[in-house]
């Protein structure tokens, strides 16, 4: 990643904890900092649909497995 890119980011903390703010209806947070994904929620399921339609057409290879 370039600096320039990184800068656009912001500080990695601060990022953190902006997504963790935006997406609180979508996550579980325990008192011991464990972040899960709350699956019980239509709108993180439909965010998780639409990652896995983005990933639908990448081209896959088989590799065999010596023995």
């Amino acid at each position: 990643m370039s600096k320039i890119a990184a800068l656009r980011l912001g500080n990695p903390v601060e990022r953190l904890a902006r997504v963790l703010k935006e997406n609180q209806d979508k996550l579980n947070l325990t008192k011991d900092g464990y972040v899960s994904v709350d699956l019980s929620n239509e709108n993180a399921l439909k965010a998780i649909q639409a990652q896995m339609d983005k990933l639908e057409n990448i081209k896959t290879t088989t590799t065999k497995v010596k023995r």
